[in-house]
């Protein structure tokens, strides 16, 4: 949580962390955020502050959930797979990945959205599945980059999720930013936008 703040906050956010307090943990813990009862604690304090946007990490960083809050207040929790789907517009037409100039795949598990399929579909790339769990999307990339393919990035419901840019380590808080940025960047070219974050990814989500 600590980690995360910073880059949020130098990008203008107002940021507020709970439960980031460093500690040992033994057992079962509340951190894992694939669970449902480990997202209200972040998801009460949304509601009591009217937060449009909240994360949750697991305790070593390398997962996350993203929650938006919806035009009619109610708050929408977003798989990262999903979040995966609804990047796919921003990362053609802002983020460099021309799928007529380079070889491109989306990476997704075999429990995660058709969308991502529908996503990359609208532009022509390419999308490969492999079975449940992290270490089948990592074996999946490193074939598709010995096929010279450029995977942008890649995601399961777990939470892990990984860009091309930061390397082969999970990195879910660039993940997140990146969201972020789409969002914001969303709600500035439309005045009549209220709730960014839900929007932007509804504009860009294939059913």
């Amino acid at each position: 949580g600590e980690l995360a703040a910073a880059p949020f906050e130098r990008l203008g956010a107002e940021v507020e962390v709970i439960q980031g307090q460093v500690q040992e943990i033994e057992g079962r813990h509340t951190a894992d955020p694939a669970r449902m009862e480990n997202l209200q604690p972040l998801m009460r304090r949304m509601r009591e502050t009217d937060a449009q946007f909240g994360l949750l990490f697991d305790l070593d960083g390398d997962r996350i959930a993203m929650v938006v809050q919806q035009p009619d207040s109610e708050l929408l929790v977003i798989p990262a797979a999903n979040v995966v789907a609804a990047l796919v517009p921003f990362l053609v037409e802002s983020g460099g990945y021309d799928p007529h100039t380079l070889k491109l795949a989306f990476i997704k598990d075999s429990m995660a959205t058709r969308a991502v399929d529908g996503g990359a579909a609208r532009y022509q790339i390419s999308t490969f599945m492999t079975d449940t769990g992290y270490v089948f999307l990592k074996e999946q990339k490193r074939n598709l980059k010995a096929k010279k393919y450029i995977v942008p990035m890649m995601a399961e419901d777990s939470g892990h999720s990984w860009l091309d840019v930061t390397g082969d380590y999970e990195n879910p808080i660039a993940f997140a930013i990146l969201f972020a940025v789409m969002a914001t960047q969303y709600g500035n070219r439309r005045l009549d936008s209220t709730h960014p974050f839900y929007e932007a990814y509804t504009a860009n989500r294939v059913p």
